[in-house]
């Protein structure tokens, strides 16, 4: 499961700012586009943007913070399959969980739970302009 808002830690938002400040967020062994997407994100700016998100959701009262992890929960578990078949080769035996950032240091696990977050969002923003409106707010979050 993706963190919570609330498990993911207050300091995450700082320091993914000074991470992205200091350094690029992808680490890349070549030049392809598969090998750019196999890189590993900043543990604490993958954690800032996705808590980002989760923050913006309660700050607009899109909706409950429960229904989103059910809303959420429920189509990581439909998509996991469609994921894990594609992206087979480049998922480690066992998620590196010693940043703590829940595995989200994986730019491909990263991919596959900020799109579930973000289409789950999506459903609740019915019109392009409130969908403009949430994206923007969710930079000012990290900013």
């Amino acid at each position: 499961l993706a963190p919570t808002a609330a498990a993911l830690t207050a300091t995450a938002v700082p320091a993914a700012a000074a991470a992205a400040a200091s350094a690029a967020p992808i680490s890349k062994s070549s030049s392809s586009s598969n090998d750019r997407c196999n890189g590993q994100i900043d543990p604490a700016l993958a954690a800032a943007f996705i808590q980002a998100v989760y923050e913006t959701v309660q700050q607009q009262q899109l909706m409950p913070q429960q229904q989103l992890q059910v809303e959420r929960h429920k189509l990581q578990t439909q998509e996991y399959k469609y994921y894990a078949a594609a992206n087979q080769a480049r998922m480690p035996a066992l998620p590196d969980l010693h940043d703590n950032s829940g595995g989200l240091s994986n730019s491909t696990y990263y991919n596959f739970v900020s799109y579930v977050l973000w289409k789950v969002v999506a459903r609740h923003l019915p019109t392009p302009q409130k969908r403009t409106a949430f994206c923007d707010a969710v930079g000012a979050e990290l900013l």
